[in-house]
């Protein structure tokens, strides 16, 4: 535990250094601010060939520039009509835009147009900054770290760290405590410990946490292989998940939700 929570001091000082003004922060936000400049100035240019270019390398793979550009041109919801840039932090590879901008949904061009301020997130990868699209915003907090509670997401960070230890020790009356309140009354400790674990966990690393009143939300990796005999010989997998926490009487749980 002790490595992996220096992993997460690291990446914290990180962040502090980004906030703090140092001089590789500034440099970093530089890029990030030229590049944020470039993919807003081609949305509202609806040129669609730059666009593409802004995908991250995965994003690519799954059609052609030309298939892109050809979807965009016909079904893109939205016409950007204008935007503004205002601060940019840096943490790691992850970065923020603070963008406003002015947008009408194409569907109703008759309704007026819309503005709209948001932190843009966005990841570097191969020394190059992409934006991060909705359907991956879990890979990233949604704020970055000075607006962010730093004590509280420390504390977060170490119950999920301890949650997980438990885990791979399958100390299952240890996990049990760490499960929401709620679903400790609806399942009884005896009946929990009688359930048998899927899969046995081999290793996890926390990668953030970012909390917003009594919720959190903890992005782990962790690798796992089946706890059948007959599938032991397989190579164990390694999976990237968020995981939701919530805050109750002052301490952190894990949040389990019902079954529908």
């Amino acid at each position: 535990m002790k490595k992996r929570l220096a992993t997460v001091i690291l990446f914290t000082c990180l962040a502090c250094l980004s906030a703090g003004g140092g001089t590789f922060a500034l440099d970093t936000a530089g890029a990030l601010r030229e590049r944020a400049n470039k993919f807003w100035d081609a949305r509202v240019r609806q040129d669609w060939g730059v666009l593409y270019d802004f995908l991250s390398p995965s994003e690519r793979d799954k059609g052609t520039r030309d298939q892109f550009v050809s979807q965009g041109k016909e079904k893109a919801p939205f016409r950007y009509l204008s935007y503004h840039l205002g601060e940019v932090e840096t943490a790691g590879d992850l970065g923020w835009v603070l963008t406003e901008f002015e947008a009408r949904a194409v569907k109703f061009d008759k309704l007026p147009s819309r503005r709209v301020s948001q932190w843009q997130v966005w990841q570097k990868n191969n020394a190059e900054w992409y934006p991060l699209t909705e359907g991956r915003s879990e890979l990233a907090p949604s704020l970055p770290p000075r607006l962010r509670p730093a004590a509280e997401e420390a504390r977060l960070l170490k119950r999920a760290d301890e949650f997980w230890e438990a885990r791979e020790k399958q100390q299952w009356g240890v996990i049990y405590q760490y499960c929401d309140p709620g679903f400790r009354q609806r399942v009884p400790a005896e009946e929990f410990l009688q359930m048998k674990a899927l899969n046995l966990y081999l290793f996890h690393a926390l990668e953030w946490a970012e909390v917003a009143g009594d919720r959190g939300r903890v992005r782990i990796t962790y690798r796992y292989r089946s706890s059948d005999p007959g599938l032991a010989k397989l190579d164990p997998e390694e999976v990237s998940v968020v995981e939701d926490w919530v805050k109750m009487t002052d301490e952190w749980y894990r949040n389990v939700p019902e079954p529908q």
